[in-house]
């Protein structure tokens, strides 16, 4: 497991962080694939920022949250674990800091609101680089998307959400993609 008193103030604090299984994905992703630039989507307390940046040490993080608790979490763990200067957190809405961004991005982890998937899915292509990879978390929803679980009410647009992401993510031609069913579900992307 990586960082545990990160995790522990997470879970005691209600705040998402990725599951262990999704985590070592995601670590063994980033390892692979030696990312010089990533972009997150969803800081929450910096725990899979971390996460990514012990995977290569050469990568520089940006990553976007628009909770201003979990902002000063997130930069207290950057700076504890001694990567401030490669981890710049964005604050705002994913939806508009993402058109105020420059330049493109080797890997992209997608881990924030579940109905926006789908809604940030092409800025999102166009931040990224030819042979560049979209790591999106949760796309599962323990079942839900497949119909194994049932959908609380209330909660719809979040599965339909999630299902038009995936049907985005399997049908394009700019993208090859797999799907693990490690943890709550993942997809990775590969720009063509």
């Amino acid at each position: 497991m990586f960082f545990p008193e990160i995790k522990k103030y997470a879970y005691e604090n209600y705040i998402p962080v990725i599951r262990d299984g999704s985590a070592q994905v995601l670590f063994d992703t980033v390892k692979e694939k030696q990312p010089a630039r990533i972009l997150e989507i969803g800081t929450a307390v910096g725990y899979s920022g971390l996460i990514m940046l012990t995977a290569h040490a050469g990568a520089v993080l940006d990553t976007v949250e628009i909770k201003r608790d979990r902002i000063e979490k997130a930069v207290a763990n950057f700076e504890k674990y001694g990567v401030p200067d490669r981890a710049r957190v964005l604050e705002g809405d994913a939806g508009e800091v993402l058109f105020r961004l420059c330049g493109k991005y080797d890997f992209i982890f997608l881990d924030g609101p579940k109905t926006k998937y789908p809604v940030y899915y092409e800025t999102l292509l166009g931040h990224l680089e030819t042979g560049g990879i979209l790591f999106a978390d949760n796309v599962l929803l323990d079942g839900k998307v497949r119909g194994e679980t049932a959908t609380k009410k209330g909660k719809e647009t979040i599965t339909e959400g999630i299902r038009k992401f995936l049907k985005l993510v399997t049908t394009d031609v700019r993208l090859e993609t797999k799907l693990l069913e490690t943890g709550d579900g993942i997809t990775i992307s590969r720009k063509l």
